[in-house]
């Protein structure tokens, strides 16, 4: 599977370089403030081909989307907390032999490690730490986790599950504003509505933790998403 992926994907376009070639950390914090962070949508490309990540994403859920998208960025470790709008992801890790799961015993516990997994590795090579987590209290359990990567300029990506889009907006099981209460502690957070979507979403938020001053993202995943057939 990894000779197949390699050999559709072009990894890096010819103009362009590792997202990290300018990432050094400043030597003074900014001053805290109570305005959000304004981090808008990433208007250059992403270094990956959109057409082909197009053709080989056809036929694939979300969940399998998600697992492919992990390994084109060289995840190795998930830290996270299963919960039911998460399971379509869930399940297309499970088993994996390319990603281990890391389970704790609270989610904010995987925010931490998942901060410290990428604090370790700014002085090699910067890797994003990824959270995955379920709505309404996973979600709201990485608050702290957030804010101390953000006061810190640590990267790192949460995957935050939601209720089915039909839903959101109409106080279901679990159903939390995750983008507006994360959106003073990231650099960029975003709802993904379709997953044709999921993949470029996905490349955004890595290319957002990893460029200027690094940082946290938040990607809000809807179970249909996950569950949804790309096509």
């Amino acid at each position: 599977m990894g000779m197949a992926l390699s050999s559709k994907i072009q990894t890096i376009d010819d103009e362009n370089t590792s997202p990290t070639e300018n990432n050094s950390r400043p030597t003074d914090h900014p001053t805290p403030s109570r305005q959000p962070h304004q981090h808008s949508t990433p208007t250059k490309s992403p270094p990956h081909n959109r057409h082909r990540l197009h053709e080989f994403f056809i036929g694939k859920t979300g969940g399998q989307i998600f697992h492919e998208m992990m390994r084109l960025h060289n995840v190795k470790h998930i830290f996270g907390y299963p919960g039911g709008t998460i399971l379509p992801i869930l399940d297309a890790l499970y088993a994996s032999p390319h990603l281990t799961f890391i389970l704790p015993k609270h989610e904010q516990s995987a925010g931490h490690m998942a901060e410290g997994y990428a604090r370790a590795s700014i002085s090699s090579y910067p890797t994003p730490g990824i959270v995955l987590v379920t709505s309404g209290p996973g979600a709201t359990n990485l608050i702290t986790p957030l804010q101390n990567a953000l006061s810190d300029g640590t990267p790192l990506i949460a995957f935050c599950g939601q209720v089915a889009t039909s839903a959101i907006g109409k106080d279901g099981f679990q159903e939390a504003d995750v983008l507006g209460m994360t959106r003073f502690c990231t650099k960029w957070n975003v709802g993904v509505k379709h997953v044709r979507e999921l993949p470029q979403r996905i490349e955004e938020a890595f290319w957002v933790a990893l460029s200027g001053r690094m940082g946290p993202v938040v990607v809000e995943v809807p179970k249909d998403v996950g569950a949804g057939v790309y096509s």
